[in-house]
């Protein structure tokens, strides 16, 4: 029994030592912990509050060709509010007044080309009403003025043409054609555009009449079947010179004459017996 009692007397001898000769904290320690404690206590905030950097708003000039095409994108209404009083004044139709009376339009001859019994179009319905000034309403949308004799043509727009494109393309197997342009069929029209003349020749009796410009060649836009007809003169008129625009009105008889190759559609209107006054 001494013999324990002398282990735990030497065991409290010893942590009495250790106490002892541990130092203590001088100022310097105090500071120097004060200051980690501060460094600890700054990381641990922006830990948990990050900054929140706000990016500066930076204004890039427009190029002149950003300018020009919001220039160009201003101006579509613009454009689009004035169509159908350039429509009016170059082709000689105009607009559907919604509010306007109609009847219905059941004496219309309509045209049947050869085409149809050939297979190369498949008539599509249209529906025809009149208005009191005579003029001729079609599917709703297009105005057609004139009676198609040679005296009095029909008037007609480049859009009303270029609409059998909606439904009329045999290189897909679509062969819908709208019984409205058949009206035209075996009728005199009148309608004004761009005028492309043979090169090869100082005089020639065939031309095509155009929407856009296209000189026969190289400049402008060349055109597509639905867009410009194959005019056949009645007497030979000299070209313009080369690579000169053309304008002019065409009236003679309308036929609707697809041409078509290897599936692709080369052609599709003609005007034949025509006359052509150039100018605007």
């Amino acid at each position: 029994m001494k013999f324990v009692w002398i282990i735990i007397l030497l065991l409290l001898v010893g942590a009495l030592v250790v106490v002892f000769d541990s130092p203590a904290p001088t100022r310097d320690n105090a500071a120097s912990r004060e200051a980690e404690d501060a460094l600890l206590e700054e990381a641990a905030n922006s830990v948990m509050e990050p900054t929140i950097v706000t990016p500066t708003q930076v204004t890039i000039p427009a190029t002149p060709s950003q300018a020009l095409a919001n220039e160009l994108n201003a101006s579509v209404d613009e454009r689009a509010a004035t169509r159908v009083l350039e429509t009016e004044n170059t082709d000689g139709a105009s607009a559907v007044d919604p509010s306007a009376p109609r009847t219905p339009a059941n004496d219309l001859a309509i045209g049947k080309p050869a085409a149809i019994a050939e297979g190369k179009l498949r008539v599509i319905p249209s529906k025809f009403e009149r208005l009191p000034d005579g003029a001729i309403v079609a599917d709703d949308v297009w105005k057609i003025t004139g009676d198609g004799t040679a005296d009095n043509p029909y008037l007609v727009s480049w859009e009303f043409l270029a609409s059998a494109g909606d439904t009329y393309t045999p290189r897909l197997n679509d062969f819908g054609f709208p019984e409205r342009i058949l009206l035209l069929h075996g009728k005199y029209i009148r309608v004004a555009g761009y005028l492309a003349f043979p090169l090869v020749a100082p005089t020639s009796s065939e031309c095509l009449v155009m929407l856009n410009q296209w000189d026969g060649c190289c400049i402008g836009v060349p055109p597509t079947p639905y867009d410009a007809v194959e005019v056949k003169l009645v007497s030979p008129m000299p070209r313009s010179q080369k690579h000169a625009m053309a304008y002019g009105t065409v009236e003679g008889l309308f036929e609707v004459d697809p041409y078509i190759v290897e599936g692709w559609l080369v052609g599709l209107y003609m005007i034949k017996d025509s006359t052509v006054e150039q100018g605007l």
